[in-house]
């Protein structure tokens, strides 16, 4: 039935209520009125719903997200620095777009929506202690600022690195005592702290050095 003849019914039955004494006959338009009611509300419930739809604004699409993994680094004897370039318009953009976080020990620096992505980048654990951080927005390029604790030059920017450093550098050989016992010992030292591409390449070397022994 359409929503028209339902209305018309209602108004039939309007005339009815104002004309029946009854309680039973009223109880019964009253029901029946109700009735219509549903269904007029059902009938006309579909053509709201498509109309909200309608009106609702489209989804904003998801920025990507990208993690900066290239910079340059610079010291004095009180500051380290950390240069972020290519960063093409970051100028530009309002200052509450860049951002430094920290998550736990791990600090970041955030730059949203610039020419339609994110960016993060994941700030390195440093080879030595520092004071505070700060950064400064320049010409495409966001340049990060590290007081340095101590006054002293850093060999290397990571603790990665540094322990890269560590484990790689030669240890000093015993000039006192037997050649052979403090090339053997300095060989060891290097194969107990190396790392795995470190113990292969002397495990090689000592392999090559018994087979010419053996050699008659």
């Amino acid at each position: 039935m359409s929503e028209h003849e339902l209305y018309l019914d209602l108004q039939e039955i309007d005339k009815l209520e104002s004309i029946t004494e009854r309680p039973r006959l009223q109880k019964l338009l009253a029901l029946e009125k109700g009735r219509i009611q549903d269904e007029i509300y059902a009938l006309a419930k579909p053509a709201v719903t498509i109309q909200n739809e309608a009106t609702k604004s489209p989804p904003k699409p998801k920025i990507p997200t990208v993690k900066i993994t290239s910079y340059a680094w610079d010291q004095s004897d009180k500051f380290v620095k950390i240069y972020l370039s290519n960063l093409r318009g970051v100028h530009s953009l309002d200052s509450s777009c860049i951002n430094l976080s920290k998550d736990g020990s791990q600090e970041s620096l955030t730059i949203d929506n610039l020419n339609g992505k994110n960016y993060v980048f994941v700030i390195p654990k440093l080879s030595n202690p520092v004071e505070n951080i700060a950064f400064k927005v320049k010409s495409d390029m966001v340049l990060l600022t590290f007081k340095k604790k101590e006054s002293e030059k850093w060999e290397c920017l990571t603790e990665k690195e540094k322990a890269k450093q560590a484990s790689t550098k030669m240890p000093d050989m015993d000039k006192n005592g037997d050649p052979s016992e403090s090339l053997m010992g300095m060989m060891k030292k290097m194969y107990d702290d190396g790392d795995d591409e470190m113990k292969r390449t002397i495990a090689k070397a000592w392999s090559e050095s018994r087979n010419k022994k053996d050699i008659p």
